[in-house]
C-alpha cells in the first residue's frame, strides 16, 4: 500500500515506482477462513510506529460471473494516510484495437477519474468487464504489454488490460472497509 504523498499519476504505478508502506503487495497473508486472509505489519509513519492490519475476503457469485473483494484496514498507534491500490488484470481476446474503457482507447494508459464503476468493452470478442470501486476512489487503466522479437525485430504487443482502483485511505484508531466487485460477460 503506497503512502499518500507518492501518488502523482498512473505512470508510477505502471512502472512499479510507488513506495510501498510495508510489504502488503508481495508479502505473505495468513488464511483466516474460507476466502479470507490477513496480514499485520508495523510501519513507520513520520517516525512513529503504527501497526497496520489488512484483511481481505473474496466472494464468488453463484448466480453471475462475478468476484467480490472486501478489504478491511485497521491502524493502531497513530493516524495513517495512504493510498489503497486494487489491481484487476484482464484478458483482451480481440486485442487492443477493438474496444474501449470508459470511452477511451485500450492502447494508452489513462486516469479515468473519480468514479464508482467503469466498463471495459470488446464488441468483436463479445467481452465486457465491469468494475465497481469503493466510494471516493479513482480508476486508472493501463495496457499490459510484452516485448517480442519477431522477423521484423522487437515489437511491443498489448496482451491484456489492467484496471487499477485507487482509494485514498485515512485511518485514525479504528478500521475502515472497502468493497470492490468485478463482473465479466461474454
Amino acid at each position: 500500500m503506497p503512502s499518500a504523498s507518492h501518488i502523482t499519476f498512473p505512470k508510477k504505478a505502471v512502472r512499479a515506482e510507488l513506495d510501498e508502506l510495508g510489504d502488503f503487495g508481495g508479502g505473505r497473508f495468513e488464511l483466516t477462513g474460507p476466502g479470507a486472509m490477513e496480514r499485520s505489519e508495523t510501519v513507520s509513519v513520520g517516525g512513529t510506529p503504527v501497526t497496520l492490519r489488512m484483511g481481505k475476503a473474496f466472494r464468488i457469485s453463484e448466480r453471475e460471473t462475478a468476484i467480490g473483494l472486501d478489504v478491511t484496514l485497521d491502524a493502531q498507534g497513530g493516524p495513517l494516510r495512504a493510498v489503497l491500490l486494487v489491481e484487476s488484470n484482464l484478458a483482451l481476446p480481440a486485442g487492443p484495437d477493438n474496444g474501449d474503457v470508459g470511452g477511451r482507447t485500450l492502447r494508452r494508459s489513462a486516469d479515468l477519474g473519480a468514479r464508482t464503476e467503469v466498463t471495459l468493452r470488446q464488441p468483436a470478442a463479445g467481452v465486457r468487464y465491469r468494475l465497481r470501486v469503493a466510494r471516493g476512489g479513482r480508476v486508472w487503466y493501463y495496457p499490459v504489454e510484452t516485448v517480442n522479437n519477431s522477423e521484423s525485430g522487437y515489437e511491443r504487443i498489448v496482451q491484456g488490460a489492467c484496471l487499477l482502483a485507487v482509494i485514498p485511505v485515512r485511518l485514525d484508531e479504528g478500521s475502515a472497509k472497502y468493497t470492490f466487485r468485478l463482473w465479466a460477460s461474454a
